[in-house]
């Protein structure tokens, strides 16, 4: 039986997975970003949804993804080598893009989840330097807004708006806890 272990996070509004596997009894890494088109700005939005390749030996499906410079200009762990299409009949439409570990040069290394999520943050980093016009995603209420629209904290991309409710949530909810603690010692 074969396994997996798959982590999934999100880092400055993009979601991420990284994935450890058994690959001729050794293991083996992977990380893959999700970009939700509907985040990116409308002039390069169909530059990542890449049109199918058919191999007319094989009859399977391939996606020229090394020839997208949006694409292919991330900073990879040597290089691009998965794409994926989500979101068909009037879904939200998304891509899954990584990279792999299992290459020559990769033999005799040891990575870590640590270790390859730093190369998968790096890899965002590197895509939000070449669209530095994405929406990003608010961790208080999922919806996209411009980045010039939110604030950072920490890892997590909030609107303005979302951070307002954010903290209004959270100030509530300490003044419902500490109401709570103060009814229970009276009581005692």
């Amino acid at each position: 039986m074969k396994s997996k272990t798959t982590w999934n996070d999100e880092y400055k509004g993009i979601g991420f997975e990284i994935q450890k596997f058994t690959l001729c009894d050794k293991d083996a890494w992977a990380f893959y970003l999700y970009i939700p088109l509907d985040a990116l700005p409308e002039d390069i939005r169909e530059r990542f949804w890449l049109p199918p390749q058919k191999n007319d030996t094989s009859r399977r499906i391939h996606y020229d993804y090394y020839a997208e410079s949006l694409i292919s200009d991330i900073e990879w762990h040597c290089g691009c080598t998965y794409y994926e299409k989500f979101g068909m009949d009037g879904e939200p439409r998304a891509v899954k893009i990584g990279c792999d570990y299992q290459h020559y040069w990769d033999e005799g290394h040891t990575y870590s989840v640590d270790y390859v999520e730093m190369d998968a943050k790096r890899a965002i980093d590197s895509f939000l330097e070449l669209v530095p016009n994405m929406m990003r995603r608010c961790q208080w209420d999922g919806r996209y807004v411009p980045s010039d629209q939110g604030v950072m904290r920490g890892e997590a991309f909030y609107s303005k708006e979302g951070l307002e409710a954010s903290e209004k949530w959270s100030r509530e909810w300490k003044e419902k806890q500490d109401s709570t603690k103060a009814l229970s010692s009276q009581s005692k």
